[in-house]
């Protein structure tokens, strides 16, 4: 059951024919409880595309069930054609009133328009996505707190451009929290790693992204892994 669970929970994205996508889950352990990583990656409308990444706390069907919560109350929300602050706030709510006072999640939510790489993104309180390509890395900062810890929460609309030549990395807090003894690898560790590797194709970014990772903390992950890699592809 547990296994069932975490495949549905990181179900592989739509295929897209504006976009490459790569992304591997690597689990701390070989426990059978389920995680609270989880990503969405879907077709909104024409050329509109949602990139969703986050992690809820703890593990279980707890967990599943939350995560449940939050991806179908953002999905539905954002097919009604909310915008991202609107759609995280709305979710917010949802998981303060409806779960325990110790249950909470970050969560990063992107919408592209894939003819233009316009990007609407809001965060609760989600380690900061990469873009990389032209010039040094750019890291998308949160715009909010965690989500479900405040009942009246907002979560402000940043917007950005995603160039045809250029990538966004999302991830987990496994990568940015890995260890090494006191030293963290950190965000600004995952912005320059996947600044060294930008000139790789996406698959490879990825694999030695969590190579570095995991030899960095001697093979030992406290946390699991959730990355998520996109490029995106000219219409012409």
């Amino acid at each position: 059951m547990a296994e069932t669970l975490q495949q549905a929970i990181l179900r592989i994205p739509e295929s897209s024919p504006w976009l490459d996508v790569a992304y591997r889950y690597q689990p701390a352990s070989e426990s059978a409880d389920v995680g609270g990583d989880f990503y969405e990656l879907f077709e909104i409308s024409d050329n509109r595309l949602a990139i969703m990444i986050g992690d809820v706390v703890g593990k279980g069907i707890g967990a599943a069930r939350l995560t449940s919560l939050i991806r179908d109350g953002a999905r539905a929300y954002l097919i009604e054609g909310h915008g991202c602050s609107a759609v995280l706030e709305h979710v917010n709510t949802l998981t303060y009133r409806f779960t325990s006072a110790d249950q909470f999640a970050t969560v990063f939510l992107g919408i592209m328009d894939a003819a233009s790489g316009d990007l609407e993104y809001s965060s609760a309180g989600h380690p900061a996505p990469v873009i990389t390509g032209r010039g040094a890395p750019r890291q998308l900062v949160s715009s909010g707190g965690l989500l479900g810890a405040f009942p009246h929460a907002e979560f402000p609309a940043i917007r950005t451009v995603l160039a045809d030549d250029e990538s966004l990395c999302l991830y987990t807090d496994g990568i940015s929290e890995a260890r090494r003894g006191k030293e963290l690898f950190g965000e600004e560790g995952v912005a320059e790693a996947l600044d060294r590797l930008k000139a790789r194709p996406l698959d490879d970014i990825v694999d030695t992204l969590l190579e570095h990772v995991t030899e960095f903390c001697g093979g030992q992950l406290r946390d699991d892994i959730v990355l998520l890699c996109i490029a995106r592809k000219p219409l012409g």
